[in-house]
């Protein structure tokens, strides 16, 4: 049996990638912040495990799905493992193709190239952002924000990477 989940995709994952590059252009972004963000717009359900900070905790709330019997995901870090090799691949070839800056890639941090996004890849992005404007939203405006390392930091927060060894 033959099933198709756009998270493992990699033209699904270059679009997600570009989406929030351009929602939240001109500020750059952490590779491993932009792994996060990617994983939870591909797998909303991942979002149940988030711990969000306290001001936050309501809008996480509002935004997440319903657990679904069917959509069981048994281990995170397993599932974001393989997600987050197929976005290393898309920011490879991102960069190869001049969308984003392959010198910042080499310092993991991702920045877009704007004047490079054509006009129908724009408009393209924003006719999708009426999908999940809610999850969207919270992820480029609100979780984006928050620090990547130390001990509130994202990546502690989402259990979905290493953590203790960062300096922070």
């Amino acid at each position: 049996m033959l099933l198709y989940t756009p998270a493992y995709d990699p033209y699904h994952c270059s679009f997600r990638i570009l989406s929030i590059l351009i929602e939240i252009y001109p500020a750059p972004l952490e590779k491993e912040k932009l792994s996060i963000l990617d994983a939870y717009l591909a797998i909303p359900a991942l979002l149940n495990e988030l711990k969000c900070p306290q001001s936050l905790i309501r809008k996480r709330n509002k935004v997440r799905p319903k657990p679904s019997p069917y959509n069981q995901y048994y281990d995170a870090q397993k599932l974001f493992e393989k997600i987050s090799r197929i976005q290393d691949s898309v920011l490879r070839n991102l960069a190869s193709i001049n969308l984003i800056s392959l010198e910042k890639l080499h310092d993991n941090i991702v920045l877009l190239n704007i004047e490079k996004i054509e006009d129908t890849l724009q408009e393209a992005i924003d006719s999708t952002h009426s999908i999940k404007p809610d999850i969207f939203e919270f992820l480029t405006h609100d979780l984006s924000t928050i620090d990547l390392l130390g001990p509130t930091g994202l990546k502690k927060r989402s259990g979905l990477m290493e953590y203790r060894y960062d300096l922070s």
